[in-house]
Parts: C-alpha cells; structure tokens; sequence
C-alpha cells in the first residue's frame, strides 16, 4: 500500500497505452497498419511512450490497440522477445479478446475500460494501484518520477492529473484545450479539438491536453464506470477526452493539471509534414538527440548510425541496410533497406518487413517518404516541388518513370486506393480543408482522380 508514502514507486503503477487510432491524416502510411506502428527511424511511434514508461521504472504496460495490430506486435515481440505477451511486460490487448466485443472498442474509454478489466481479473500480475495512461503516437521525452514523488503532496489520490503544455491559438483545434483557476493547477473547462471561433478572443496562448493521465486505479474505475453507464443512455461517446474529462470537470471533481517539461521534446506527427520535419530533427539535427542517451533506451529493432560527409548526411541502420554507390542527403533510412547507384534527398524510407525489404536502384529521390517493401527500378524520378510524395507498401515503380507533384502526392496502385478508399478520401478531404490539394499517381507515373477511383470502385460493387 503506497498512500500513506509522501511519493509512489514506479513499481507500483500501471501502464495504459492507448494506440488503437486509424491514423487517417497520414494517408497511406496507415492503410496497412496502426497509427502506433508507424516506423520512426529503427523504432516505430508508440515506441516512445513504452519507453518512456519503462525508463521511469514502471514494470507493466497494457496496451489496447484496435486498428490492424500486426506490425504493433511484431515489433514488441521482436524487441521484448520472452517478456511480450499475456501478463508479461508488455501485453497486447485488443477488442477481439472479449466475447461482447466483436465490433471493437467504441471509443478510448472504452479501450482503458477493459484493459482495466483485464487488469483486474489478472490482479496477481497487475497489482499496481495507480495508472498512466499514455497516447502511443506521439514523440516524447518524459521522466514520469518527476510527478510520482509530488503526486500525493501536490494532487493527492482524488485528483486525475493531465499532463498539459502550452499551444500558439493556430494549433490549439488540435488539442484538448483546459482552463484552470487562477494560480491554481484546478481545471474550470474542458473543450476537446475546440473550432477557431470556439476560443476565447484576444488569447494567443492555450493549456493543451497532451492525451497523458495519471490517478489512482480505484479513481479511473469509478470514472470509468460512470462513462459505461452514461453510455448505455447515450450520454457518453466513451471517449475520454470527449466525454470523461468533461463530465469529471462539470461534476466539480479534481481534475488538475501537470506541466510537462518544456525543456523535453514533444511532438504530434499526426500529419506528413508534422512526421517528417519530426523524423529530421530527431535524427538529422540531433535535437534533441533521443536516440543518444545510452540511460535512456528508446525500443528500437536496430541502433542507429549517423553519417555525414560532403554532401551526405544520413542515419541508417548498418546490421539492416545496405547502401552501394549512393548519395543520400538529409535521409532518415529505417531497418531494411538496399540502395544502389542512386541519389535521394529530404526524404524518409520506412524500410521492410521481417525477410522483405525496399529495394531503390538507379534511381532520383527527392521529397519522398516510401513505405515498406517498395521496389524503385532504375531510371526512376520521383519527386515533389512544395510537398511529400507518400509512396505505399508494396509499390513497384518500373524503370523510367518520373513522378513530379507540385505538393502532396500519393503513388499507389489503383487496386490499393480502391481498397483503401475510405482512409484515401478521408485524407485528401483533410489536406483540402487545410489548403493543400492531394494529387494521385498510379505507380507508372499516370495521374487520376479522387472521381476516377470512385467511378472504378463503383462498377466493381455493381458487377
């Protein structure tokens, strides 16, 4: 029992990582895979909360993952080996583990419902009595004792704690956005992703949620069993920012928050301009170095190395990446690559898959993000003037065909966009309301339309 203690062990908190989203405004990066398992160099996105847990000395973590979890669990089975799975470590936990649950988790508190529930029925291997909850698709730097040696003298056992930073009014639709009273760490309002003209007038800058919470067990298990039974009345979208917090706050219960470190690296890459600029500065620039700190270990399938001469300046993973007669500059390379007789720029390549790699010969790069197990033939161009190029798995580019967007591009087959037509129309329409058009490239460089995929999806459901 710790709450008698002026600070809790790491030893005695639960980890709770929520890495179930589609991931919709990274386009085709998550058409085969969780937002979470999205590669980041050698590690992959939800790497950074697990790891961050785990360096604080929390032991366990569960993590509920909805959206297509294979990648998910290669990548902790790989780095966990005998400590992943069922009750070890690290567990998997998703909807398909629970009878009534079929058509998955409704929502996020939904999803920590029941890994709280699977907590409970397995209380010898999680005993702990207090949880954190972590967003697992964000890049961060966090020592979590910081807030475990001030929690029952600061917040005491009937608060839930949010970790919050401050956000420019551009931003703040993004986040869940918190008023406090002042001089005080109590929140007075909630607003989860407000509209611009939803903000107050004349304030520039904002409390944001960082989608990171800590409490008791036994608070978490009454609120989150007050949001199941507003549920069944329709009054809870089982969401926690949408719906727990809110209702914690309308009930005058301690909601407070916690400043996160500024001097600390948090990111949001939940869009292809946001993921690369956060891929560049992270390996590139160094800065900040997370991959640097030998007492800070970020999960990872390889280590990476840095190389920078002339005009070259890449990271790669040696024992996973081959590179031959090749100029690669301000290149992130994750495990599993073969490069030859080729040139690339401002670009990311998200590697291969187990015994399947990428594969770029004789080719011309330049403002491209390529995902797994892509073959890029000889005399290929594929490039972007103002944007990204997002090239999906398994592409094959034949020899000779040039690729040049005027912004955001994606180069997939058309049998793949119509398979993924729903998270492709969500993604264009996102990239439209912020400004930017989408143009669509079938591998062999011919351009088509948002209609024209439709049209051919169309007459496939009527035939």
């Amino acid at each position: 029992m710790t709450q008698n203690s002026s600070y809790i062990p790491a030893s005695d908190v639960l980890g709770v990582s929520l890495v179930g989203g589609e991931g919709t405004r990274l386009g085709p990066l998550t058409w085969y895979r969780t937002k979470g398992a999205v590669m980041a160099g050698p590690s992959i996105l939800s790497a950074f909360s697990t790891s961050n847990a785990f360096n604080s000395g929390i032991e366990k973590i569960i993590m509920a993952v909805q959206y297509l979890p294979y990648s998910l669990e290669y990548f902790y089975s790989q780095v966990h080996n005998e400590d992943f799975g069922h009750r070890k470590k690290i567990s998997v936990l998703n909807p398909f583990h629970f009878q009534n649950l079929r058509s998955g988790f409704k929502g996020t508190a939904d999803a920590f419902f029941y890994a709280l529930q699977r907590a409970d029925k397995s209380s010898q291997a999680y005993p702990q009595e207090y949880v954190l909850g972590l967003s697992g698709d964000h890049i961060y730097r966090c020592d979590f004792t910081e807030l475990f040696n001030i929690f029952n003298q600061k917040y005491g056992d009937n608060s839930l704690v949010v970790f919050t930073q401050e956000v420019r009014r551009e931003t703040a639709s993004e986040f869940g956005i918190l008023t406090t009273e002042p001089n005080s760490t109590r929140v007075t309002s909630f607003k989860e992703k407000p509209k611009q003209h939803e903000l107050p007038e004349g304030q520039e800058n904002f409390k944001a949620s960082l989608g990171i919470y800590f409490a008791s067990r036994a608070l978490w298990r009454d609120a989150l069993n007050i949001d199941q039974e507003r549920g069944k009345s329709e009054l809870s979208r089982f969401d926690i920012g949408g719906n727990v917090i809110p209702y914690l706050v309308e009930n005058q219960s301690r909601f407070q928050v916690h400043t996160f470190n500024l001097k600390e690296q948090w990111a949001d890459v939940g869009k292809p301009r946001a993921y690369f600029d956060t891929m560049v500065n992270m390996f590139l620039e160094r800065n900040p170095d997370l991959f640097g700190d030998p007492k800070w270990k970020i999960e990872a399938l390889g280590t990476p190395v840095w190389n920078s001469s002339g005009q070259e300046r890449y990271v790669c993973c040696l024992e996973h990446t081959t590179i031959r007669k090749s100029n690669l500059n301000n290149v992130v390379c994750s495990p599993g690559m073969v490069i030859s007789n080729s040139t690339a720029s401002n670009s990311i390549f998200l590697g291969g898959s187990e015994d399947e790699k990428t594969h770029i010969n004789g080719s011309h790069l330049e403002n491209v993000i390529i995902d797994k197990e892509c073959n890029i033939s000889p005399k290929s161009v594929v490039l972007s003037k103002n944007g990204l190029v997002m090239i999906a798995k398994e592409t094959h580019i034949p020899s000779g065909t040039i690729i040049e967007a005027k912004g955001m591009a994606v180069v997939a087959s058309i049998t793949e966009m119509e398979h993924n037509l729903n998270n492709l129309k969500t993604f264009v329409q996102k990239q439209k309301e912020e400004g930017e058009e989408v143009e669509l490239f079938t591998p062999e460089g011919i351009l088509i339309s948002m209609e024209e995929i439709m049209a051919k999806s169309e007459d496939k459901e009527i035939n």
